[in-house]
């Protein structure tokens, strides 16, 4: 009813409107659209009924640093190609909350390190697929990485180590 009004509002108002509805968990794949600009830093969707299409349309966000898709009950629809498209979109990324992000694999999480080598803070936790592999990945691309979750996935000893061996210091 008001997305045309809501299109045009300046940024910082965007973000307010974009806070609010997020400690409200209305942010969906539907309405997202209309809070997204190119000057957008930090967007808290836990909770939200946000999917991979919801994902594709961050392509606009490029000076994004922080992401929150945190869920507190496992979600499916966030996946890695959702997280393909994060990574290549918004290169600044220093944080990302993918908990409970149960269909999120190494593919995703190996793209994010490829491509957002300032990512500080990381959690995977209960990201069932996740293994060895991600942890390598982000030690290996990601030199500023200075905390890691990644309880309830399945690395292993090999992962973590993995992880501080390709660390740069």
């Amino acid at each position: 009813r008001y997305s045309n009004d809501v299109q045009s509002l300046p940024p910082n108002l965007k973000d307010k409107l974009l806070k609010i509805m997020s400690m409200q968990s209305a942010v969906t794949d539907e309405n997202i659209s209309q809070v997204l600009h190119p000057g957008l830093q930090k967007l808290d969707l836990r909770d939200c009924n946000i999917s991979d299409d919801g994902l594709m349309l961050l392509q606009v966000c490029t000076q994004l640093r922080k992401i929150n898709l945190n869920s507190r009950q496992y979600t499916l629809s966030i996946t890695s190609e959702g997280l393909k498209v994060v990574a290549s979109s918004c290169p600044h990324l220093s944080e990302v909350c993918l908990k409970r992000c149960r269909n999120v694999s190494d593919e995703g999480i190996v793209a994010l390190a490829q491509q957002c080598k300032l990512l500080q803070i990381i959690n995977i936790g209960g990201c069932l697929s996740i293994t060895d592999a991600s942890l390598h990945a982000l030690g290996k691309h990601c030199r500023f990485l200075h905390s890691v979750d990644f309880s309830a996935t399945k690395v292993s000893d090999a992962g973590v180590i993995g992880l501080i061996v390709h660390e740069k210091l």
